[in-house]
């Protein structure tokens, strides 16, 4: 992989190029803020705000400029058919916000051209649109870094390790000059480092799955505790109230404080309510794992 040294020397020599530091942030997840020159081009300003909006997650500002961008008909000869930075970060608004992909397909057929290099980043980027992202034809780096931006499960541990040792033995990247592979790459690789010794993307969906599965079992575990504590209490008060005038004199003045004071014992019962969950959660040991740096 490309040496500490190279990529300091890299970012460097980007400092003045907006387009690729801005995508270089977009990627790692970082909010993107730029004011653009007044003199830019149409298409770096379209290229700007997408940016912006998706890592500030501002879905109106995203909409607004796509659908006035989408208009335009996509032929070979629009530079910005040929501009990868853009049409990626289409593809991650378009998906993000679950939009028609018909215009963006369109986009990518037109991208003709005899590199292979070029192509395979074409059948990339219609996999990844038609949800194809285990295909062997990927350029994994892009998948890897779409993934993760979606907050999508992360490729096979196999995919995973294949690209980290391609990456490991690619010490001559930069000199590709493709600086939209080179970002791509770069983060790619950080991304399986921080993944390394994490189970399968699939282990962590079941997961993530029977997560939810097993707070919801809690829930109805809480219900059912609840309500036969209230119905034992009622059943309990309703014996002893046949019994003790006494008794039943303490009913009725318990009566009129529940009369008085109704929201506060509504709210009381909610919190009893909410410590029982707690208390379940912590019984099975999920509170301490799952909320352990919560407040």
């Amino acid at each position: 992989m490309v040496s500490l040294t190279d990529r300091i020397n890299y970012s460097n020599t980007n400092m003045d190029k907006p387009r690729i530091t801005c995508f270089n942030n977009f990627v790692k997840g970082e909010v993107v803020n730029y004011v653009f020159p007044v003199d830019s081009s149409d298409t770096d300003k379209v290229y700007f705000s997408l940016i912006q909006s998706i890592s500030n997650n501002n879905k109106d500002e995203f909409l607004k400029v796509y659908e006035e961008f989408s208009r335009r008909r996509p032929a070979t000869e629009n530079a910005w058919i040929h501009n990868e930075f853009l049409i990626f970060v289409l593809i991650c608004g378009i998906e993000k916000y679950q939009l028609d992909k018909t215009w963006i397909n369109e986009v990518i057929l037109v991208r003709s051209t005899g590199n292979q290099q070029y192509l395979a980043i074409n059948q990339t980027f219609r996999n990844i649109l038609s949800d194809n992202t285990q295909s062997t034809d990927n350029i994994n780096e892009i998948v890897i870094v779409f993934q993760e931006l979606m907050n999508h499960p992360q490729l096979s541990k196999n995919i995973l390790d294949k690209t980290y040792i391609k990456l490991s033995n690619s010490p001559s990247l930069i000199d590709s000059k493709d600086d939209f592979l080179i970002t791509i790459s770069i983060r790619a690789f950080d991304i399986i480092l921080l993944t390394k010794d994490t189970p399968d993307a699939t282990e962590i969906t079941r997961l993530k799955e029977f997560k939810v599965i097993f707070q919801k079992r809690i829930k109805i575990c809480r219900e059912i505790i609840y309500y036969g504590l209230l119905i034992g209490f009622v059943i309990l008060n309703l014996k002893y109230i046949h019994q003790y005038q006494s008794f039943r004199d303490y009913i009725t003045d318990l009566s009129t404080v529940f009369q008085v004071g109704g929201l506060a014992f509504l709210a009381l019962f909610r919190w009893i309510k909410k410590q029982l969950e707690i208390l379940l959660l912590k019984l099975f040991g999920f509170y301490k794992v799952f909320h352990k740096n919560k407040t």
